[in-house]
């Protein structure tokens, strides 16, 4: 028996390689306490406390042992290594099972070998021990039930990390210890050992200045931090430095002795790491070099412009002569000639001014010249390569640079970001530079993968910033940087590359600081904007004083052309085509804070977004469609402006949820419907609009409270001001009764609803009650009524036309022809999910999803009708639409009867009947769902029904709808076949 548990990241117990998934949280948490004291009792109240926190069951000691019972089950294996033993549950399995043993085993075995005198040994020790580490310890609980155990346990591995460190530096690994050691620093900076073993590295290195530097950003930041002075060892080492005691290695003197060496033409750098992607600019770029005089590689910061060149340079070396001119340290644009010249290996040019004397050196030489970084130079470096191309027919020019040099005879090749999404050549090269900085995958590569892509989406797929990221990984693991790419993406990098690329504040630093002071200004406050912004938004947001708003169109198409600002695809719907990279405006935004105008420009921003967003919403429903992802694509402005508004005008805050009611609700956008609710519970505004207190109705339906749904809407109908708010408010009254099981009170509500709705000319809330009204009818058996309903909805769809409208309608129809006419019901519900589907109306496309799959699986019990069934209700348990689930799951319970799958029937029933934001049924959907369920339960026994019973007594609904999920997919997998349907619980 092999049995592995992990608690040095994301808990994990694996039996004989195979892992035991724990599903529920709470139980994940209580295992988490009982391995916390392995081999030792933990008690039933500290198992409680675990797994309910400070919100206990009525009846706790039950709904432990439920919940042990439930965790054995998932233990398998293991489940007899879980005993009950007063005053609580062991979890008796020996201690070398804990990976957290083996690592402290390990890092104490490693000291001895180090002070046995065997470096080398230790090391390998070391790196094995900190191997095991997948991410923080005990993570999902490291901040509450297992925060004491999880600081020791961080403590003792930033000790190990030291450890490695001091063996790094006594092999001559220098560089790779001052990398490690800043990056403790990065997340500890008054941890004093990392700064001891950074300026020791530094002094091998022969860096003796900046090994200085270390002490003094120690000191300075102890003394105003701690107000102390750095420790006496500490003092003693800056002597040693100071007096030169420590001498750099062989290998530096080495480095430094043959820098200033130049023979012959100055070669393209070479690369120490694999080149991955970019095949397609490979192909292009030789192509211009083979058209074009001049060939210009443009693109922001990062983005690998210079490695671009590199790569490119090898395949053009075979056809003519390369000369790489590396600009970055050159200041004076009247150099520029000077420094060709030197890299051509010219030590006594002709007798000359610069610029001549380059220009009869070149006129009888076949060659590329490569000119790395030129954003600083651009005036000099356009003169000068305007000159070569004029005088000189046999050069060829490539250029590297923020933007292009717009002169004659240039081609431009924009050099993108990385594709970053799942599969993508960012990831691939992140995955690729993890490896090369020695990062030790978990047994789980999915979550691995996963995290990568969130770090290459965050850090916009630039090459250097995942370089710095996989770097500091090695030290941070994947779910710290993941976690907080906004910081550590500024720091660390490899000590090899120039100091700009060391991390992207300075790249950043150096674009920024060549911009002009209107350009720098424009940037800085168009970093008010989260998101992609229009022309229109930076005009009136971004102008004023000392920025005249005609100015605003150039400077920013100056922004644009320096690779600052991206320029995007234009969409049909929406002009917002520009953007700035998430590293461009942390950046931007940092200055943006620093400065007195950051208040102002969040105010006219919020109140730009207030007054588009309220024309928009005015339309939503009656417009052609596009409002909802206008809608959807600012929606981190309409975040940004709530934030604002909700700390300084709560009014705004109010016209902000009162505007964005109706695509939240249609939208399914939680976030924005919370805003609604968070106004209607506050109360800080007098009046509030009916449409927020219908958004609020409309989240508490959402997350399966219908009481307080129903609340919402009579304080909205109460405090209503106006014969709008009234039928906003009446309109989430009448859905609330509808889903309580109400069909009288919905209809009674919803016709005089419909009346007031019509009066003022509010075609979506009449068809939202005209609709109400016929389904209500079509459940109580008065057909006639519902289909003279019907036919109000189908006159508004005609009438008005709107894409909305027309999937409503054909929503609305569906449902009422269901049983009398299945064949049109399919139809005109997929009509419904295709429009609704079309203009991202999530609340229409998920109603009628719902009941088509589950028509679809009455009609036909097929493969493919259970795979869309489970389809459905995977979509809507992402989208976190508990009350929809429920209905599925409600219907689901007869379907399986009929396939005399009464155990999962049953367990389903019994679940749906426990749990708390389950909605009622009523009329003949109740009737069928009682027979199926007596049906069921004669079927299996009353063993059975009290097993059953017993298991789910305290069921959470996502154990239920993950159940119901699962069982989908089997009885797709198997429905075709003889084999046994694999039930989640078989």
């Amino acid at each position: 028996m092999a049995v592995v548990l992990k608690v040095l990241g994301p808990l994990e117990i694996r039996y004989d390689g195979n892992l035991l998934p724990i599903r529920s949280r709470r139980q994940r948490a209580m295992l988490t306490r009982l391995l916390m004291d392995p081999g030792h009792v933990v008690t039933a109240d500290q198992l409680i406390e675990s797994a309910w926190g400070d919100a206990p069951p009525l009846e706790p000691l039950a709904a432990l042992q439920n919940q042990i019972s439930r965790l054995r089950t998932y233990l398998g294996p293991l489940r007899e290594s879980l005993i009950t033993r007063a005053p609580g549950y062991v979890f008796d399995l020996p201690i070398d099972c804990l990976d957290s043993y083996h690592f402290e085993r390990l890092t104490q075995e490693a000291r001895q070998i180090a002070d046995n005198g065997d470096a080398r040994l230790a090391l390998d020790y070391l790196n094995e021990a900190l191997s095991l580490w997948q991410g923080s310890a005990f993570a999902e609980f490291a901040d509450n039930i297992a925060r004491s155990r999880a600081v020791l346990l961080e403590q003792e591995r930033l000790a190990a990390i030291e450890d490695r460190i001091d063996l790094l530096l006594k092999l001559g690994e220098a560089a790779i210890a001052i990398g490690q050691a800043e990056s403790i620093n990065a997340v500890e900076p008054l941890r004093e050992r990392p700064y001891a073993q950074r300026m020791k590295g530094l002094a091998l290195e022969g860096r003796m200045n900046e090994s200085l530097a270390v002490f003094q950003e120690l000191r300075d930041r102890l003394s105003s931090e701690l107000g102390v002075e750095p420790s006496e060892e500490l003092k003693n080492l800056h002597v040693r430095i100071l007096r030169q005691e420590i001498e750099p290695s062989i290998r530096a003197k080495a480095q430094k002795s043959t820098s200033a060496a130049v023979a012959g033409l100055s070669e393209p750098p070479n690369a120490a790491s694999s080149f991955i992607g970019r095949a397609g600019e490979i192909d292009r770029l030789r192509t211009y070099v083979g058209k074009h005089v001049v060939t210009s590689i443009v693109g922001p910061g990062g983005v690998g412009k210079t490695r671009l060149a590199m790569e490119t340079a090898k395949i053009l070396s075979a056809l003519d002569p390369v000369c790489w001119i590396e600009l970055a340290e050159l200041e004076d644009e009247k150099l520029v000639a000077s420094a060709i010249l030197s890299s051509l290996g010219i030590i006594n040019p002709p007798p000359e001014p610069a610029n001549q004397a380059l220009l009869t050196v070149l006129k009888q030489r076949t060659l590329i010249l490569i000119l790395d970084n030129c954003e600083h130079l651009m005036e000099g470096v356009a003169d000068v390569v305007q000159r070569i191309v004029q005088s000189c027919p046999a050069v060829r020019v490539v250029t590297t640079s923020r933007e292009p040099l717009r002169i004659s005879g240039e081609q431009v090749l924009p050099l993108e970001p990385l594709p970053s999404g799942a599969e993508s050549v960012a990831v691939t090269l992140f995955l690729d530079r993890l490896r090369e900085a020695g990062y030790l995958f978990s047994d789980d590569s999915a979550a691995d993968v996963a995290l990568s892509v969130r770090i290459c989406e965050k850090l916009d797929g630039l090459p250097l910033a995942l370089e710095i990221a996989a770097a500091t990984a090695v030290e941070l693991g994947l779910p710290m940087v993941a976690a907080d790419t906004a910081n550590l993406k500024m720091n660390g990098g490899r000590r090899s590359v120039a100091s700009r690329h060391q991390d992207l504040r300075q790249l950043l630093s150096w674009s920024y600081n060549i911009l002009s002071a209107e350009e720098k200004t424009l940037l800085r406050r168009l970093a008010v904007f989260p998101g992609k912004f229009s022309f229109a938004q930076a005009r009136q947001v971004c102008g004023g004083a000392p920025l005249a708003t005609e100015r605003i169109q150039s400077l920013l198409a100056n922004l644009v052309r320096k690779s600052l600002v991206s320029r995007l695809a234009a969409s049909p719907s929406s002009d917002r085509a520009f953007a700035l990279l998430f590293t461009v405006r942390e950046f931007a935004l940092n200055h943006l804070r620093n400065s007195t105008e950051n208040d102002d420009l969040n105010r006219k921003a919020s109140w730009y977004t207030i007054e588009w967003a309220s024309r928009l919403g005015a339309n939503v429903g009656r417009g052609a469609g596009s409002e909802m992802s206008q809608l959807a694509e600012g929606l981190s402005d309409l975040r940004a402006s709530y934030l604002w508004a909700d700390l300084n005008d709560p009014s705004a805050a109010v016209q902000i949820a009162a505007s964005t009611a109706l695509f939240a609700s249609h939208r399914l956008e939680y976030e924005v419907l919370n805003w609604a609710e968070r106004e209607v519970q506050n109360g800080r505004v007098a009046s509030i609009p009916g449409d927020v207190y219908f958004a609020a109705s409309n989240f508490a339906i959402r997350k399966g409270s219908l009481a307080l749904a129903e609340k919402y809407a009579r304080e909205g109908i109460e405090s209503a001001r106006s014969e709008s708010d009234s039928v906003a408010a009446r309109t989430a009254l009448a859905h609330c009764f509808l889903i309580q099981g109400k069909p009288r009170e919905a209809m009674r509500v919803s016709e005089e609803n419909w009346m007031a709705a019509v009066r003022i000319g509010d075609d979506l809330s009449a068809m939202a009650n005209a609709g109400t009204v016929a389904i209500a009818a079509s459940y109580i058996g008065e057909f006639e009524v519902a289909d003279a309903w019907i036919s109000k909805c189908q006159d508004i769809s005609k009438r008005v036309g709107s894409p909305m409208l027309r999937a409503y309608s054909s929503y609305f129809t569906g449902e009422v022809v269901m049983h009398s006419s299945p064949e049109r019901a399919l139809r005109v519900l997929g009509d419904a999910y295709d429009i609704a589907s079309n203009i991202g109306d999530r609340f229409i496309a998920g109603i009628a999803l719902t009941s088509l799959v589950t028509l679809r699986a009455r009609v036909a019990k097929s493969r493919e009708s259970f795979e869309a069934y489970g389809f459905a209700m995977n979509s809507l348990l992402k989208g976190g639409d508990t009350t929809a689930l429920w209905l599925a799951v409600r219907n689901m319970i007869p379907i399986l009867w009929e396939m005399n799958l009464d155990i999962e029937a049953y367990t389903l029933y019994v679940a749906m009947n426990n749990s708390l934001s389950a909605p009622p049924v009523y009329g003949q959907e109740r009737m069928n769902l009682e027979a199926a369920a007596q049906g069921a339960a004669k079927r299996i026994g009353a063993s059975s029904v009290r097993q059953i019973a017993e298991q789910w007594k305290y069921a959470e609904d996502q154990e239920a709808f993950r159940f119901a999920i699962d069982l989908t997919r089997s009885i797709a997998k198997h429905i075709d076949s003889d084999t046994n349907l694999d039930s989640p619980d078989r």
